[in-house]
């Protein structure tokens, strides 16, 4: 969970930038749209959760709040039964430039109890809210979204959605290793996408090489790639693929001096190649909501910016083509 200290680091940031980021949130007051930003923080993957700012507008000035005790309470009675799960927030009084606001700091929801969600839904309410259920002759269905995030099976249905991990020999796809063999390894990860995020991400920090960062007199090991990059990639390839196209798989290709990952359907129009840094697109809007939901997305488009980014910092070329087709 995020500390004060923190939490007042965020809250300047916020100001400063004059913008919202995945983990900290701005309202004026209370109403529905906290309810969902509180449901929303407790979904972030993130161990650290995320807050709320009660006081700051939608300019991002300062108007503080009236009654603090009131909205206190307001919130202590919306944690406690408004939602699935209960949600253990932490209420910060923060006073700043003459105003008082209320930082509510809440934790990562438990994961036997992901998502979280607004209790007064039933379960129908819930899945129709994410576009996982549709009606049809007075029959709900599953969608796609639906089969992808919550079928035990998905590929039974969905085989396109499977992916395909292969850590090669050589720099090359015809590249043969001391055995003839064209790979070290080819995996098919299948299950949900959640699932499938998972176990692509560890098993590239399981094979990729790691280097020794020494920090005063500690000495500690990274990733070759950074960890970022590559879990945002994977990300965007789940994300934005087209699965509509059967036949073929997104493929994460590690080879031994660079990370390639395919998905079919290519970018999404209007971005391309040599925009996809300043255009934004999204082919499949319920699967990318639910993937922020569930913390593996942000929500304001930062995700390959983020790639090119921390790759750049890590002094490594971010190879536009290589890392995304």
């Amino acid at each position: 969970m995020l500390t004060r200290q923190q939490t007042e680091q965020l809250l300047e940031e916020v100001l400063i930038a004059r913008s919202e980021t995945d983990e900290a949130e701005c309202k004026s007051g209370t109403g529905e749209a906290l309810q969902h930003a509180l449901c929303a923080m407790s979904n972030r993957r993130d161990r650290n959760g995320g807050v709320v700012f009660i006081g700051v507008d939608g300019n991002f000035q300062m108007v503080g709040i009236a009654d603090i005790e009131t909205t206190q309470r307001v919130i202590a009675d919306w944690t406690a039964e408004l939602f699935n799960v209960s949600l253990r927030v932490v209420p910060e009084i923060i006073n700043h430039a003459g105003h008082s606001i209320l930082a509510v700091i809440v934790p990562p929801c438990p994961p036997g109890h992901r998502p979280c969600h607004f209790e007064r839904l039933s379960r129908e309410e819930v899945l129709r809210s994410v576009h996982a259920i549709v009606e049809h002759e007075g029959k709900w269905y599953p969608t796609p979204t639906g089969l992808l995030f919550f079928c035990n099976e998905p590929q039974r249905y969905l085989p396109q959605s499977a992916l395909e991990f292969l850590h090669l020999w050589g720099p090359e796809l015809t590249s043969l290793g001391p055995d003839n063999s064209r790979w070290r390894l080819n995996r098919e990860l299948s299950g949900t996408l959640p699932q499938i995020i998972t176990e692509a991400e560890a098993l590239l920090l399981e094979r990729i090489a790691t280097r020794g960062i020494i920090n005063g007199f500690r000495r500690h090991d990274e990733p070759e790639y950074p960890r970022f990059a590559m879990r945002e990639a994977i990300v965007n390839a789940v994300a934005h693929r087209d699965y509509t196209m059967r036949g073929s798989r997104i493929q994460v290709r590690l080879f031994p001096d660079r990370i390639e990952v395919h998905t079919p359907g290519g970018l999404p129009s209007p971005v391309t190649v040599d925009n996809i840094e300043d255009e934004q697109a999204t082919r499949n809007e319920a699967i990318v909501s639910l993937l922020q939901d569930f913390g593996f997305m942000e929500k304001r488009g930062y995700g390959f910016n983020g790639i090119v980014a921390t790759m750049r910092e890590a002094g490594l070329s971010p190879r536009k083509s290589a890392l995304l087709h």
